[in-house]
């Protein structure tokens, strides 16, 4: 009926089991109760905030929020409230207002010692990001800089790295941020300890993505994802997931991409984490846009644009607009697209952010080309040539040389597009691939180069009929058509005839989990496992495990498969003697 330490005490023990077997929800209950009958308002206080910390992981940031607020109510102690502040803080990121977020963090950091005031800096840094704030950013990673003691621990090294590479790409030195983030990257394959932090595992991912190459880190996707399903925590999953989705949309992996993303929003709408629901949104919009969905990817942008707007993320309000763009650019509209890629890139130059890879610098250039332009399409493709020389990363250099070589006089076409193709060859993204191919033999088949446009347009259409980018496929097939190719429709593969939820299961199963595994890795019952099991057969007819895995394998080692083709160096129509 009142206070008991011992009860408190054996609740308290029962927490820490719940937590340990990942029974965050339980472990949040045991805790609370504890923290209720303690006698001593410190112990309260800081049996409150492991409750706040389970409830958070469990996916319940509503009182995860409100018991840090009694913990903090009750705390004298200087380091529990630094403790409390970063958790409140870091959940703030994730909810929004995301420069909330920011100010209790740096707050907090200024009474941390310097290694934990450099992972909630780091933190801070990240809602500068979503903010779209790179002044705010650089000032905070500096700050972390600053107090990043001589003998840190990797994580600390690791954060410093990350916050630092981040901002100066976001908004300064793109060439030295990119040096930071392949350190970064040094460190995260090298220390085990970076993955026993749920809070620090999205960190994992921003590295590769950030980076966009074909080998660097791309194990520590993989490893994060796992180290978060293993421990069950809904609370580290929507962010990180959006990024898996985001590197997954930047590769071959678009029908992986799209499960992955449907999860993501799922979560996060059910754990209230309004950011990281936006990031979803936006992200899946945008892909969609290039699949040609029309009608679910301006219900998702819309959603998106209106989250941003309320919850001051600039940064996802630019790719929301850029999915509207994508999408009208795919559908044949290019006075709506240019419209769109231009208020994005007014909106970039307002927030100060000069990262290349967020321009729609290629997109505008292809616009101005169809809509004849071609004064403005210079200049687009100017600035971005600079841009992406001074950030040297393939990604962003393979864009730039596709635009040159679309703009570029007879002679010198074919060495822009086959430079493209060659720095393509150091990116994991197939779609940016095949737009190039598909430029080039439209520059091959207009100059009257036939089977050369041919080979181009090829390779082209069975890149975007393996992503299932219907809209870029069909305009593929139509120069393939011109051309004098006879087309044949290709038979619908494994990962369109599969809804995400049970490509997320099949993945899931294909792996090796048990029922009971991959129902705890997605959160639902075995029994809903087992039902969907029976469709996914039903759709692939096929009877066991096995012949899952068997399945999976051979569509995406096809899916992986590029044709290498090049084609020949010759004189080409110019874009101007086309208008």
């Amino acid at each position: 009926m009142g206070v008991d330490d011992s009860a408190s005490t054996a609740l308290a023990q029962a927490g820490v089991r719940g937590r340990d077997r990942s029974a965050y929800a339980t472990a949040a209950a045991a805790f609370e109760r504890a923290g209720r009958l303690a006698a001593d308002d410190e112990r309260r206080a800081r049996l409150l905030w492991e409750a706040a910390e389970s409830a958070w992981l469990a996916g319940k940031a509503e009182r995860a929020v409100a018991l840090l607020d009694e913990s903090r109510a009750l705390t004298r102690d200087p380091v529990r409230v630094v403790e409390v502040d970063r958790l409140a803080g870091h959940i703030a990121t994730r909810r929004g207002p995301v420069m909330r977020g920011h100010a209790i963090l740096t707050a907090a950091a200024e009474q941390a010692d310097p290694e934990l005031a450099v992972v909630m800096l780091a933190d801070a840094a990240s809602a500068c990001f979503v903010a779209g704030d790179p002044r705010a950013m650089a000032r905070t990673a500096e700050r972390a800089r600053e107090l990043l003691p001589e003998n840190a621990s990797n994580v600390a090294r690791f954060l410093a790295a990350m916050a630092t590479g981040m901002a100066y790409i976001l908004g300064g030195d793109a060439e030295a941020g990119a040096q930071a983030i392949h350190q970064a990257v040094l460190l995260a394959e090298s220390s085990s300890e970076l993955r026993e932090d749920l809070l620090i595992l999205p960190w994992l991912v921003l590295a590769p993505v950030f980076l966009r190459e074909t080998l660097t880190g791309r194990s520590l996707i993989e490893q994060a994802l796992e180290a978060a399903r293993a421990r069950a925590a809904v609370g580290a999953l929507p962010l990180l997931l959006d990024l898996v989705a985001r590197d997954q949309a930047t590769t071959d992996r678009w029908a992986m991409a799209e499960a992955t993303y449907t999860e993501a929003i799922q979560l996060a709408r059910e754990s209230d984490q309004r950011a990281a629901l936006s990031f979803g949104l936006a992200g899946l919009a945008w892909l969609l846009a290039r699949r040609g969905q029309e009608s679910e990817c301006r219900a998702l942008a819309t959603e998106a644009l209106a989250l941003c707007a309320e919850l001051g993320i600039a940064y996802y309000e630019t790719w929301a607009i850029a999915a509207l763009g994508e999408l009208e650019l795919g559908l044949g509209h290019p006075e709506r697209a240019a419209e769109h890629f231009e208020h994005e890139q007014r909106l970039l130059e307002r927030l100060g952010i000069t990262d290349v890879d967020t321009s729609p610098a290629p997109e505008l250039v292809e616009a101005y080309v169809r809509l004849g332009r071609i004064e403005d399409a210079h200049r687009a493709a100017a600035a971005l040539h600079a841009a992406a020389s001074a950030k040297g990363q393939p990604w962003s250099l393979a864009r730039s040389e596709r635009c040159r070589a679309m703009l570029a006089d007879d002679a010198d076409v074919a060495t822009c597009f086959e430079r493209a193709l060659a720095i393509h060859e150091q990116t994991p993204d197939e779609f940016e691939v095949a737009r190039t191919r598909l430029a080039y033999g439209e520059r091959l088949r207009r100059a009257r180069h036939r089977v050369r446009a041919r080979e181009q347009l090829r390779a082209a259409l069975e890149a975007f009929e393996r992503l299932d980018a219907r809209p870029w496929a069909e305009r593929a097939r139509a120069e393939l058509a011109a051309s004098g190719e006879t087309l044949r429709r290709r038979d619908p593969s494994t990962s369109d005839e599969l809804t995400p939820q049970e490509l997320q299961i099949a993945l899931q199963l294909a792996g090796g989990k048990t029922t009971r595994e991959a129902a705890a890795a997605l959160f639902l019952s075995p029994k809903t496992i087992e039902y969907h099991l029976r469709h996914i057969y039903q759709k692939l007819e096929i009877s066991s495990r096995e012949e899952l895995a068997r399945v999976l394998a051979e569509h995406w080692e096809g899916a992986q498969q590029a044709d290498a083709a090049h084609a020949d160096p010759g004189s080409l129509e110019s874009p101007a003697a086309r208008t």
